[in-house]
């Protein structure tokens, strides 16, 4: 009997914490899909000013809206491992 109830409520300790990382994946995962769209669209700014430097300001511009570029991927490609690494 003493067996049967310990391990009913290890069972139930158990479900507990596999909510809690259920909530936990889901809440990373929106996180991570948010973040990613939000970068996304800031390279795609991005991208879209570099087609028109002719009519803003030339190198230093140009520069800048290149490391943006560059930076907004990488930041999509660490997201996209964070995404990854949630399901192992």
């Amino acid at each position: 009997m003493s067996e049967d109830k310990d391990v009913r409520q290890e069972n139930a300790q158990l479900k507990i914490q596999v909510k809690n990382l259920e909530g936990k994946i889901t809440s990373m995962l929106d996180m991570s899909h948010n973040l990613r769209s939000s970068i996304t669209s800031t390279s795609a700014y991005a991208k879209l000013l570099l087609k028109r430097t002719d009519e803003l300001d030339p190198e230093l511009l140009a520069d800048a809206l290149s490391r943006i570029e560059n930076h907004s991927a990488e930041s999509v490609r660490l997201v996209g491992e964070i995404q990854s690494r949630g399901f192992e």
